[in-house]
């Protein structure tokens, strides 16, 4: 079973190539869980299926011997597993753990993948990153040859084939809608976690989104184009409409808050028992490090004439309880 066609949008934490083993692959189900992603998505391929080179090992593919410890995880944490295979025989290998396949952008004119897909009865999430109209036109009636129809059984996904992708042109997803005849979705390649992904969902009715997500602290292929827990989770909130952006420092601003913002600060070493004089001994800096003690310059008639009540030394913020 599979909520692919109720939420609104159904939203996918795709890890791709950002894990280092199984454990990874683990723990990034149960972070995108919580995140609130409705499915978190992995990738199934080898050097045969993509370059038609058994010899060839590229990196970033889960061993499919991983798949039912996958399943078993997602099932626990309450969220649905996606896989996307790339090859006809890896559709057969993935198809008895997933409820739905993914069509990657560079099979989606490949009509034994597109017959593979079809023959497995489930939902299809197909991208058509890098292929015009003909392309995405020619794929989508040889999956309704099958029975399996936009808006019932498969989801058109509008992309930017781009990693990381730069220009997001989201109000395109609506010229597709209308193409296709039906529901699309978005699988979104950007750092972005506002302006494409939720003007994608919320305004042109995305049904689907995918985002490239990464839980390790690792340098692997995907990292560029993705989000970390916090950022994911973020975009999630903001889609579900759980956050309402409001003035005000946000997390992304710290720096701002602890080192640029001017606060008051000493200019020189000042001893206890010393009258603080701004200009003199104490003026409106920013720091040279995180700083949580001083004050706002708008404090600084507050402070001027005071006693230092301790040593302050320079460079170090006059906050709370350093004057009387």
């Amino acid at each position: 079973m599979t909520r692919l066609f109720e939420a609104r949008p159904f939203l996918v934490a795709e890890v791709g190539s950002n894990h280092l083993g199984l454990s990874d692959c683990l723990e990034s189900i149960a972070k995108a869980a919580k995140c609130g992603a409705d499915a978190c998505k992995f990738q199934l391929f080898d050097g045969a299926a993509l370059y038609g080179r058994p010899d060839l090992a590229p990196k970033g593919s889960i061993d499919p011997l991983w798949l039912p410890k996958l399943r078993e995880k997602a099932d626990a944490c309450g969220i649905e597993l996606g896989v996307t295979a790339f090859s006809p025989e890896l559709v057969k290998a993935v198809d008895p753990y997933v409820g739905w396949h993914k069509v990657a952008s560079s099979d989606c004119a490949w009509p034994q993948m597109l017959d593979a897909v079809a023959a497995t009865g489930k939902p299809i999430i197909i991208s058509f990153g890098a292929h015009g109209v003909a392309d995405t036109m020619a794929a989508l009636q040889t999956l309704a040859h099958h029975g399996r129809a936009v808006g019932e059984h498969v989801v058109p996904m509008y992309c930017a084939a781009a990693y990381p992708s730069r220009r997001h042109e989201p109000y395109l997803l609506r010229d597709m809608q209308q193409a296709v005849g039906g529901p699309v979705g978005f699988s979104d390649h950007s750092q972005d976690v506002y302006s494409a992904p939720v003007v994608a969902a919320r305004e042109f009715g995305a049904i689907v989104l995918e985002k490239h997500v990464t839980f390790i602290d690792a340098d692997t292929p995907d990292r560029p184009h993705s989000l970390d827990a916090d950022g994911f989770k973020l975009m999630v909130d903001t889609i579900r409409g759980k956050r309402v952006p409001t003035l005000g420092p946000s997390p992304e601003e710290k720096a701002m808050v602890l080192r640029h913002n001017r606060r008051l600060i000493a200019t020189r070493d000042i001893a206890q028992g010393e009258t603080l004089r701004y200009g003199e001994n104490f003026g409106a800096y920013r720091s040279l490090e995180d700083d949580y003690r001083g004050l706002s310059p708008w404090a600084w008639e507050a402070v001027e004439g005071k006693r230092a009540t301790k040593a302050i030394a320079r460079g170090k913020g006059v906050g709370p309880g350093d004057f009387e």
